[in-house]
């Protein structure tokens, strides 16, 4: 059985849980999590290292990342587009 858990900073539309996700695994069940899919997010964090091994401590074993980025795309959102 799957169940989405929508993550943002800010609260919103399809936001479950409004948190930082550089530090998730301070309030989310480690190895708990099937699946951690982020979509053009990544660019827009101080650290994206530090969200993927976030993300692989909530992950199960045989758990999934999916990370989708733009690979040539110019800046936007600026200031918060760091990569």
């Amino acid at each position: 059985q799957w169940r989405y858990l929508g993550v943002d900073i800010e609260p919103g539309p399809n936001v479950d849980l409004v948190a930082d996700v550089h530090a998730l695994s301070d309030i989310l069940p480690h190895g708990r999590a099937g699946a951690v899919y982020s979509n053009s997010v990544l660019e827009h964090l101080f650290s994206a290292e530090r969200v993927i091994a976030e993300s692989n401590r909530l992950l199960r074993e045989g758990g999934l990342f999916v990370a989708i980025l733009p690979c040539m795309w110019p800046l936007h959102q600026e200031p918060w587009d760091f990569q």
